[in-house]
């Protein structure tokens, strides 16, 4: 299983914890480096997480991302949920709060960066990550977004991972925009 664990707009501090129910080996790249671990049963492994970390395991675990609280108070700490790409949607409709600096993270193929529709419009996109995450390039941004609700998709029918998050007066939320329960891609 591979999952991306994607940039998390203006948190400079965060980790990953990785849970696995059943003795599991993991690749995780961060950082510029690759480190191979083994995780007991029932239990969990952290690291640090800076722009763009992905893993691959050889079976199903629970990946949550933990972003710090903000020393100027501008956002509390809060834990967000990383499905395994294997549980990408190709369309999401999601909401988000008024009162937060909000943010999308999209995570994608890098053959199909472009092409998202956001509520009927094509999405522009500044600054992309691309990086080799085991057999397919993929590519990850992130880009401000208003409060309501929002419905994205691709224009060619294209699975990706969607995360919601935003940071408010010593508050913050963060979650999954949903997630496919099982499929047979890796």
């Amino acid at each position: 299983m591979t999952y991306v664990i994607p940039h998390i707009a203006q948190r400079p501090s965060k980790f990953v914890r990785i849970y696995s129910n059943q003795p599991t080996n993991v690749t995780i790249h961060y950082q510029d480096k690759i480190e191979s671990k083994s995780i007991a049963e029932r239990s969990f492994i952290d690291f640090d997480h800076s722009e763009v970390s992905y893993l691959n395991t050889n079976n199903d675990v629970m990946v949550m991302v933990f972003p710090k609280g903000l020393a100027d108070n501008s956002g509390d700490a809060f834990v967000m949920t990383v499905p395994g790409i294997n549980q990408y949607l190709s369309s999401y409709e999601f909401a988000v709060p008024t009162g937060f600096n909000n943010f999308i993270s999209i995570t994608t193929l890098y053959n199909a960066l472009d092409g998202f529709i956001l509520d009927g419009n094509l999405m522009h996109h500044e600054t992309v990550v691309i990086f080799f995450g085991g057999t397919n390039h993929y590519s990850t941004f992130t880009m401000p977004i208003h409060s309501g609700v929002h419905q994205i998709s691709h224009k060619d029918n294209v699975r990706f991972g969607l995360w919601v998050y935003g940071n408010g007066p010593k508050d913050g939320y963060g979650y999954p925009a949903g997630m496919a329960f099982r499929t047979n891609i890796n």
